[in-house]
């Protein structure tokens, strides 16, 4: 009885089974998402240098010709990067875009 290995309670050993060779070969959806995260990046970059005051295009950084669903989607974009919620020093950029949206909205009406 001595060399007899101990079980755990209520079943076998599991064995992990491990290869010799590891052959990494890089990933295309690494590199799709790496390219989607320096993206959202860039256009917090840019966001961040946008203008707090002007016409409304300006503003939300769209051309005067934007759809309004362009406008409601950069504006969601912008409005959750500098909501006053996250980033407490931004409640005037975040107004800023807010009078800014609702000025595109009428203006596209």
């Amino acid at each position: 009885m001595g060399n007899k290995q101990s079980r755990p309670p209520g079943g076998r050993h599991k064995r992990a089974h491990y290869s010799s060779k590891v052959v990494r070969v890089p990933s295309p959806i690494f590199n799709d998402v790496a390219k989607l995260i320096e993206n959202f990046y860039a256009q917090i970059l840019e966001a961040e240098n946008l203008p707090t005051s002007g016409h409304w295009s300006v503003v939300l950084g769209l051309p005067t010709s934007a759809s309004p669903q362009e406008i409601r989607k950069r504006y969601r974009f912008l409005a959750k990067i500098f909501h006053p919620d996250i980033r407490k020093a931004s409640t005037t950029r975040f107004v800023a875009i807010t009078q800014s949206y609702n000025e595109a909205l009428e203006d596209k009406r």
